[in-house]
């Protein structure tokens, strides 16, 4: 991970960020400082700035997680936000513990999670019949039963006890033709 200046936001990061930058240029003529020479500490920066709307000055392909302490006291779970790049390049696969609603767990690959031991190695039914039928699964759903996939650009907001937020911030237009 990659910490914030005050150690306490954090950020995971799986992609590239195309224009990175430029927006680092554009956040060190704002005073912002760097201690690495990554996109992923611009995207950090990003979120810092903007909070849950920071993904509007990225251009890229990503899934990542951000943990955020500074709402919480001493000793309790973050805030927790997912995001998914507008294409869904990357993956990020999500679940709940064994059907725990109040519990989440996630990672860039399914087997990841298998091997976590918290999700059964169980196949979706549903899953399995869309894959019979077209050669694959429709996402959100996975092959794995009670797994998903974040969509692809959109967000998830965790707050301890606090019903979670999800927000879509892209979805591909298709046009239409208007053939006489």
């Amino acid at each position: 991970p990659i910490w914030s200046q005050d150690r306490r936001v954090a950020i995971l990061y799986n992609g590239e960020m195309y224009n990175f930058r430029e927006e680092r240029a554009r956040l060190e003529a704002g005073g912002h400082r760097f201690h690495t020479g990554t996109d992923t500490e611009v995207v950090l920066q990003l979120y810092l700035e903007r909070g849950l709307d920071f993904h509007e000055r990225m251009r890229g392909m990503y899934a990542l997680a951000i943990f955020d302490w500074r709402q919480t006291a001493a000793g309790q779970l973050p805030v927790m936000v997912l995001a998914r790049g507008p294409l869904g390049i990357k993956h990020l696969y999500v679940a709940h513990p064994f059907g725990d609603p109040n519990r989440v767990i996630f990672a860039s690959e399914l087997r990841a999670l298998l091997a976590s031991r918290m999700v059964r190695p169980e196949v979706s039914r549903d899953a399995l019949s869309g894959y019979l039928a077209h050669g694959f699964t429709m996402q959100p759903t996975t092959i794995l039963s009670g797994v998903r996939t974040l969509e692809p650009g959109s967000l998830e907001r965790y707050v301890p006890g606090e019903p979670v937020l999800r927000r879509r911030f892209w979805k591909r237009h298709i046009a239409k033709l208007n053939i006489r």
